[in-house]
């Protein structure tokens, strides 16, 4: 994932593949959700969804979308 277009990757942690799912060439781009996140740190639980021909570059950073708990302010 882009820290920022142009800055270049930061590593966001590791996804497993499903048996049903052909592994990726290294370099691929994937469609990844993560469940959780720590709070000012790196998401976990990642579900693997499979490869991604429709795009030309990684997503960045700043397009996580968090989700807001039931207990969380805001």
């Amino acid at each position: 994932m882009y820290q920022h277009p142009g800055d270049g990757f930061v590593e966001i942690g590791n996804v497993t593949i499903p048996a049903n799912f052909r592994t990726p060439a290294v370099g691929s781009l994937v469609d990844a959700c993560y469940l959780y996140t720590h709070v000012d740190g790196s998401p976990y639980q990642p579900v693997y969804f499979g490869e991604r021909n429709d795009v030309d570059a990684a997503d960045s950073v700043k397009s996580l979308k968090f989700k807001q708990g039931e207990n969380d302010e805001g």
